[in-house]
């Protein structure tokens, strides 16, 4: 699911829809009232062959577009680009439009990717979101440096398609790995096989474990917990 708001980044979303469908992927794009703004819904309706969701009811027949089979749908939840509003939103549970709801009833990971000026960026309210977001699990995809809407040259500029993409790729690949080595054990759970932790380390995750014997940990018989960062 491609979430989209209020930013002159908007158009990037199209290069983003593209790469992922090029790899298999089934793109759904919620859009802020803002980010209609930036760009329009045909176009990414065109490129994803699908309705684009804006409003909890559709203006035109009164369907409920629910946000809850939404959030239950999707195997990643990417925020490209998220406006400062948007992440301070998030941070705080402001669920005002179509896009938050979702965000607040994914089951999946979620993967933000800020886009405001430097300023904006820089400012601690903002920092102080992002690391709301992160304490969460979300992922951030640090923005780049370079000359903005502005016309001034810093640090805010959303990440490139490509990167964005490769973001996901590697998550999910490591993902891959770390199921792949889940070895069933009995009907009572599973046993990790040798290595999760290399992988882990390859997933972002932090392992907190309590148990003796490390190299072998039955799921469901110890404390283990994985925590995104």
């Amino acid at each position: 699911m491609l979430g989209i708001t209020g930013s002159i980044a908007a158009y990037k979303a199209c290069y983003i829809i593209r790469g992922l469908i090029k790899r298999g992927a089934e793109v759904q794009v919620v859009i802020t009232p803002a980010g209609k703004e930036f760009i329009t819904p045909i176009t990414l309706s065109a490129l994803t062959s699908k309705p684009v969701i804006s409003e909890f009811f559709a203006q035109r027949d009164g369907t409920w577009n629910s946000h809850v089979d939404l959030g239950l749908w999707a195997d990643a939840m990417l925020i490209a680009p998220a406006t400062a509003s948007t992440i301070g939103k998030m941070a705080n549970g402001i669920a005002d439009n179509m896009l938050i709801t979702t965000y607040l009833s994914a089951k999946a990971p979620v993967f933000v990717a800020p886009a405001m000026d430097l300023d904006m960026y820089a400012h601690p309210s903002t920092q102080k979101n992002l690391e709301t977001l992160r304490s969460y699990g979300n992922h951030i995809i640090e923005p780049g440096t370079g000359e903005l809407a502005s016309h001034l040259v810093g640090k805010g500029r959303m990440e490139e398609p490509e990167v964005i993409i490769r973001h996901l790729e590697e998550f999910f690949a490591a993902k891959e790995r770390i199921d792949d080595m889940m070895i069933p054990a009995n009907d009572r759970g599973f046993y990790f096989g040798d290595g999760i932790y290399e992988a882990a380390m390859v997933f972002d995750y932090k392992i907190y474990a309590l148990q003796d014997h490390l190299d072998r940990i039955n799921f469901f018989n110890s404390c283990i917990f994985f925590k995104f960062f």
